[in-house]
């Protein structure tokens, strides 16, 4: 009978810990920049498809409990290596994707920005640890609203003086 509860404890106890175990970014998987002149720091998370594990993305959501808004930036396609990129529209680096949404809620789109065609734009890749799946470097980057919804919104974003250093996660 000891036996049969130590059991029953050890399951239950092994069911709680992993039930409790949240994906959490880790500490120092922040992005940061002025935002439109204004400091900014965020939480972000980097990473890879595993069928496609030339490349890696960085997403960095917000959500503002106050408007109810969801904020998100995202930057698909990067390559896994130390690389200073130019997001110019007119280089080879067509296949990186920048975009920048405002959602209410988490699913209705109220404003959409794409990068701006401009040779400012520029993300530097200057460390990438493939043991341990670690990222950083520099950034500017400015989107411009495609589609105006809300007039409070501003016309263009810009993030200057970037900064962000990730570590990298598997996604299927």
């Amino acid at each position: 009978m000891k036996k049969l509860i130590y059991i029953s404890t050890l399951f239950s106890l092994l069911l709680s810990n992993t039930g409790c175990k949240k994906d959490k970014t880790p500490e120092w998987s922040v992005i940061s920049a002025l935002r439109n002149g204004e400091e900014w720091e965020m939480p972000a998370r980097a990473f890879i498809n595993k069928t496609e594990t030339d490349n890696f993305s960085i997403q960095v959501p917000y959500y503002d409990e106050i408007t109810d808004y969801f904020e998100s930036m995202t930057i698909s396609n990067l390559p896994m290596d130390n690389k200073y990129i130019s997001l110019f529209k007119s280089t080879e680096n067509e296949s990186i994707l920048a975009k920048y949404y405002l959602l209410a809620g988490s699913d209705v789109i109220l404003d959409w920005y794409d990068i701006v065609d401009s040779p400012d734009n520029y993300i530097n890749i200057t460390y990438f640890d493939f043991k341990n799946m670690e990222v950083s470097g520099t950034f500017n980057l400015s989107f411009a609203n495609v589609s105006p919804n809300r007039e409070e919104l501003p016309d263009t974003i810009r993030f200057t003086n970037g900064q962000f250093r990730l570590k990298i996660k598997e996604v299927e």
